[in-house]
Parts: C-alpha cells; sequence; structure tokens
C-alpha cells in the first residue's frame, strides 16, 4: 500500500479548514492532492482529533502486533501436536503397538516418566529401553526440525 505524503496532523488541519468553510477544491488546489482523496480523507478521519488519530494509530499497531503474535502461536502449537504425534508413533512403535494411537498420544503428553509406568516396563529393562527411547527420541526431534 502506498503510503500518504501527509502526516495524520496535516490532514487534520485540512479537514478543520474545510469544516470553517474552505470548499474541498479549494484545499485540494492548495494541498495538491485530487478532490476525491479530501473525501476519502473526511470519510476516514471526520470529526477527530490529532490525540484521537495518534490513539487510533497505537490501537491498529497493537492489533496487528497481536494477530502475529497469535500467527506465532498457532503455528507453534501445530509444531507441538506434529511432534507429540510423532512421539507417541514412536512409543507405540517401542510397546509393539499394544494400543491404539490416541493412548499413546496422551502418553505422550503426559509425560515420559508416566508413560513408563503405564507400559509396565520393568526395571531389568529398563536401561535398554531408555536408549531405544533416546534414539527414537533423537530420530523424530531430527526429522522433526528438518
Amino acid at each position: 500500500m502506498k503510503s500518504s505524503m501527509f502526516i495524520e496532523s496535516q490532514i487534520i488541519k485540512a479537514l478543520k479548514e474545510n469544516k470553517n468553510g474552505k470548499t474541498a477544491d479549494q484545499i485540494s488546489r492548495v494541498l495538491g492532492i485530487n478532490k476525491a482523496t479530501s473525501y476519502n480523507w473526511r470519510k476516514q478521519y471526520g470529526g477527530m482529533e490529532v490525540s484521537q488519530l495518534k490513539e487510533l494509530k497505537e490501537f491498529r499497531e497493537e492489533n496487528a502486533k497481536l494477530k502475529r503474535l497469535y500467527a506465532d502461536q498457532a503455528l507453534m502449537s501445530e509444531m507441538v501436536k506434529n511432534y507429540i504425534k510423532q512421539l507417541a508413533e514412536a512409543l507405540r512403535n517401542l510397546d509393539n503397538n499394544r494400543f491404539p494411537l490416541e493412548y499413546y498420544m496422551h502418553l505422550a503428553w503426559s509425560g515420559a516418566t508416566q508413560a513408563e509406568k503405564d507400559l509396565g516396563i520393568l526395571n531389568s529393562e529398563m536401561e535398554s529401553y531408555y536408549y531405544q527411547k533416546n534414539l527414537i527420541l533423537l530420530n523424530a526431534t531430527v526429522q522433526f526440525c528438518n
């Protein structure tokens, strides 16, 4: 979008002159703008003071910032969901597909220690399990980051 040659205070000043009796043609000639531009300004900024216009601009900037933050959070949430799904698939493969994937998704969300308890892994098998789990998590993380 093309930026305006005029700052907000100049636009408000021109609109006040229009209220005080100058015609849109006169203002357009003095400022070197199209007559339609002065009508668009009146439609957009009519009745505002400079302070109100600055406040409106701040609100718009803040709104844009919040929209960007929301988009970033939504993207991050989607990335975490994909990562948890990969982790759940890895846990399911480790457990020889005993339960549906949703069960392992729950385990992946609740954490690895709870998953170890729920899967009933014995202490004698714990060392090899940790090695396999870390290897799978490492591979899932590498695939996720690529």
